[in-house]
This record gives structure tokens, sequence and C-alpha cells, in this order.
């Protein structure tokens, strides 16, 4: 099975390294990934009069890997459409820090996957509640190579991705869940006549108790299958039926 490997924290991230080189010990693997963090960049391409570019790179135990000067959802775009790399699955990660609930809509890890589906493979984002411990990464990767078969037997329809989270400390259990929602106290703090985002998480308190934002809170790695149509449909159908 062909894998390409993406992400949104760039090709040095030991994130990517470490899922990269587990996968590639059953599968055949190249890795397409930003030249550096492309975090909040979500589904965006580089368009018009901007181009792309990119060079082969050296990666871990001579894994195919090439870094494009572009987002996520670019390195998948290309690495399939002008690569000429054919993939049977894209993964997405591992993402330095986990996606659940609203921040679903921001992350350049998950944009990399819905880019995949809209391709037509396969594609799952995997995320860790970490950004600098190992052994929390190699837990993430392990899981995934133990259960990608699970995950290829599921029945998704088009444009449906997964998405993973592995916890902040070692997993307690394993859930399939829907997504919650994730608030942040955001505010822009000025730092040398520039504007910087920060912000700390403050909780939801209307979050059903099976959704990822709260399983993952209880240290269980959470997978959600996610779909890119954004229609309310009962919204939709309560206005048709007030249609005269």
């Amino acid at each position: 099975m062909r894998i390409l490997i993406a992400n949104d924290d760039g090709i040095e991230a030991l994130g990517i390294r470490t899922l990269a080189r587990v996968l590639s010990q059953k599968y055949d693997v190249t890795v397409v990934a930003p030249d550096r963090e492309q975090s909040a960049t979500g589904q965006s391409i580089t368009y018009g009069k901007n181009g792309l570019s990119y060079e082969p790179c050296s990666f871990e135990d001579g894994i195919p890997a090439y870094r494009v000067f572009g987002t996520p959802a670019d390195c998948v775009k290309f690495g399939i459409l002008h690569l000429g790399i054919s993939p049977d699955l894209v993964v997405s990660g591992i993402n330095h820090g986990n996606n659940l609930g609203s921040e679903i809509m921001y992350s350049g890890t998950i944009g990399a996957a819905y880019e995949g589906a809209y391709l037509g493979v396969r594609s799952i984002a995997v995320s860790c509640g970490t950004r600098k411990d190992a052994a929390l990464f190699e837990a993430a990767a392990r899981l995934v190579f133990g259960r990608l078969n699970e995950y290829l037997s599921l029945e998704l329809p088009p444009f449906t991705v997964l998405n993973i989270n592995y916890p902040s400390q070692p997993a307690k259990g394993y859930v399939y869940t829907r997504m919650g929602v994730q608030l942040f106290d955001d505010r822009y703090l000025e730092e040398e006549r520039k504007f910087y985002l920060r912000g700390k998480q403050i909780g939801y308190p209307y979050n059903p108790v099976d959704c990822d934002v709260n399983w993952n809170a209880k240290h269980y790695v959470t997978v959600t299958p996610l779909k890119s149509d954004r229609t309310d449909d009962g919204v939709l159908s309560a206005i048709r039926g007030g249609e005269s």
C-alpha cells in the first residue's frame, strides 16, 4: 500500500518523522510536507499569481521526501497532481497538539486530509496532545500502525475523513465519537508593533458527554468521521417546510 504523508508543522517536525518511520516499516511511504510550520492554514491553497516551489530532501531511513514551499493542502495536491504520487491513503500528521472540536475549522492538519479526500483518496488526520514528548508521538504512530486495517475497512462516503486525536498522556482507552465545541478566550497582544493572537481553552458547557473534547480530556484516543458538506439539513428542512 502506498501512503502519502503530509502535515502542518513542517517537514522537520518530530511528529511527521515519527509517523513516517513507523509506517514505513510495512508500507510504501512518501512524505510531502511544508518547508515550515503552517498551523491554522485550514485547507488553503496557493493560487493565482503566487506560485509553488519544491525540492527533494533527505529524510529518515531513506524515505522519499519533498519539501514544498506552500500550505499543507498544497502538499497533498502537488504531490498527487504534479509529483505523480498515486497513494492509496493520505495520512496528515502527527500534529503537535490536538485538533478537537472547533479547532478542526482552522487546522492545516485537517485541511491536508480534506484535500486528499477531495482528490478521491482515503484520508486520515492524526494529532497528539504534546509538542515535544517523543514517547507520546511514538504511541500515537504505533496506534495508527496497529489500527490501519480497521480504518481502511470502514465504509466512509466520499469527502469524509477520520480525525484521530491521541491525548496528552498515555491513553486510557479508545472511542469513536462526535465532534464537540472548543472555545478560547482569544485576544490580540501587541509585541514590537505587531499583534499576536493569544488565548487559552475556556470550555463549552453545552458539549454532549459523548464528544471528542470530553473524551480527550479523560485521556482517551478519539476518532471522529468528518464530512466536508456543512449543510445544516435540519435548518434546510425547516425552511423548506415553511415555504408556501
